[in-house]
């Protein structure tokens, strides 16, 4: 190591010979001054991240929830057999979105990782209802949706419990 950097005390001409990008200067001190600017202020950019991402996080459990919701308003069964299933999906998921609903309103400030971990569990890139084939009959879509449901709002009690146990939340 002392090798290294004593190589580049002797060629430092060797690594700052280039230009650098225009504006790169310019860009460099107005993120200076904005740093500067937001911890006088007593607000690091780290934590306008994470009150950011807390929101957009119940932004997104509420959007999926929604496109659920309406998925299932849209195609509709005739079937009272279908809509007894869909009705326990919806409340099994509205189950899910209550569990870390909770969980999230106890974090702190800095439990990102758990929040993290928690946005493993909830989001989905491409919602399970939009997944599954068209061939399916709707009691089958259900009773899929249903366990998926049930296998999420599951991991979140398990996680719940464990928060819990390690005193991550009261």
């Amino acid at each position: 190591m002392e090798n290294l950097e004593k190589y580049i005390q002797d060629n430092l001409e060797q690594f700052n010979c280039g230009e650098m990008p225009l504006g790169h200067q310019e860009r460099f001190m107005a993120k200076l001054q904005t740093a500067q600017a937001s911890n006088a202020e007593g607000t690091t950019p780290h934590k306008v991240h994470r009150v950011f991402s807390r929101r957009s996080l119940f932004a997104a459990t509420a959007s999926a929830a929604a496109i659920i919701i309406a998925f299932f308003i849209t195609t509709g069964s005739p079937a009272t057999n279908t809509d007894e299933y869909t009705i326990a999906i919806h409340e099994v998921a509205e189950e899910m979105y209550i569990e870390e609903a909770e969980i999230l309103m106890k974090l702190g400030e800095d439990d990102h990782n758990i929040v993290n971990s928690i946005k493993s569990i909830t989001e989905e890139a491409i919602p399970l209802s939009e997944q599954l084939p068209a061939e399916l009959s709707q009691e089958k879509r259900a009773q899929i949706l249903r366990e998926y449901y049930k296998t999420r709002t599951a991991a979140l009690k398990n996680f719940r419990a464990l928060a819990h146990s390690n005193e991550i939340i009261d």
